[in-house]
């Protein structure tokens, strides 16, 4: 048995001799952390990869303050819930996300599936945002009960609440669109 280990042992170590496997590039990764791709992954370590903007850079491609007071409009729900929030915000004069973009093809540049642009945003969004916010939220959970990990709980709720230029943070129910102050600074 141990001269048929060392058998094959010597075959492998020939094999890799007369054929060596390929050498494999993997970039730094430091390099990619926080960074998306444009296009497959061949492009990582090439100029195709672009960083993702910090809140204060995307800040800069949004509406002011004094422009978004009284009309902001988060929701979280299955599926986004951002039909809803939509019709919500046209019947009440509110605005999601995307339509506080001075340039509305702004985001495109970063995949929509980029959870830490996303979250950038929806964090310069509630720090901007003035008066009186609106959050659409699941009708199976109500007051400052919701779902946990989503970017409303880990992001915009935080922010709000830290925005001293926020008054009043008021739920609406999708379903019926019953309203519900869940906080009032003062």
């Amino acid at each position: 048995m141990r001269l048929s280990s060392l058998i094959v042992a010597a075959l492998a170590a020939v094999c890799v001799v007369a054929n060596p496997l390929p050498s494999i590039q993997i970039p730094d990764a430091a390099s990619v952390v926080g960074k998306v791709s444009k296009g497959d992954l061949s492009s990582i370590g090439k100029d195709e990869i672009i960083s993702v903007p910090t809140t204060a850079e995307i800040k800069t491609h949004m509406h002011t303050q004094a422009e978004m007071r009284n009309t902001s409009l988060f929701y979280s729900g299955p599926g986004g819930y951002r039909d809803k929030a939509l019709a919500l915000g046209m019947k009440i004069g509110r605005h999601i996300l995307t339509d506080f973009f001075l340039d509305p093809h702004y985001p495109d540049q970063w995949s929509t599936n980029n959870t830490k642009f996303w979250d950038n945003a929806s964090r310069a969004m509630a720090q901007l945002s003035s008066g009186t916010a609106y959050v659409l939220l699941p009708s199976d959970t109500t007051g400052q009960i919701w779902f946990m990990g989503t970017v409303w709980d880990r992001v915009e709720w935080p922010t709000l609440l830290m925005n001293q230029a926020v008054d009043a943070i008021v739920r609406v129910n999708p379903d019926n669109d019953k309203h519900e102050t869940i906080f009032l600074r003062g």
